[in-house]
């Protein structure tokens, strides 16, 4: 855990493709009591790189957590605070984290991890629950993001909103002035 931490960014990588690793092996609910923890409290540390670090984090654990796991762990954390960081590569990587959690609450079904289904070439129908936290939890939040001062977290956000409805195909320019 403490090369998450790490300056050089190749390390603080590596660390969070271990935990990964680590939660394929052992699952999620040594993960959520061993790892998710200790990663969601790096969200709150003085230090921009261990929330960035959070971000990075999550994004790689989204597929090898269960639904559980994302509503009442993750979720909260994020909606809470690192989405309102008044650093804008903070709040922009937030944007990108919810878009990939997007894409796995669009496919997760109640039980069971998407690694592991995948894993096991197993059929399996999304929960609808997944589309009630996007909803719900995730484009409020990003909707406020797209009203952000930072141009980038803007454009994120935007991205990351626009993969719901699949308006980013349309082709339609997207709007950056606050």
């Amino acid at each position: 855990m403490g090369w998450l931490g790490d300056t050089v960014f190749s390390i603080r990588e590596a660390a969070t493709h271990n935990l990964k690793k680590l939660t394929e092996v052992f699952g999620v609910e040594w993960a959520n009591e061993a790892i998710i923890p200790k990663v969601m409290a790096m969200g709150n540390h003085p230090n921009y790189l261990y929330r960035m670090t959070t971000c990075f984090a999550i994004t790689t654990l989204a597929s090898v957590v269960s639904m559980d796991v994302i509503a009442k762990s993750i979720l909260p954390q994020l909606l809470d605070k690192l989405a309102e960081d008044d650093i804008p590569n903070i709040r922009f990587n937030v944007a990108k984290t919810y878009g990939v959690l997007i894409d796995v609450l669009r496919r997760l079904p109640e039980e069971g991890t998407i690694y592991a289904l995948e894993k096991e070439g197993a059929s399996f129908t999304p929960s609808p629950r997944g589309m009630e936290l996007i909803q719900s939890r995730i484009l409020p939040k990003l909707e406020k993001l797209q009203k952000d001062d930072d141009v980038d977290v803007r454009f994120f956000a935007t991205t990351a909103a626009n993969s719901v409805t699949g308006a980013a195909a349309s082709g339609e320019p997207m709007n950056t002035s606050p």
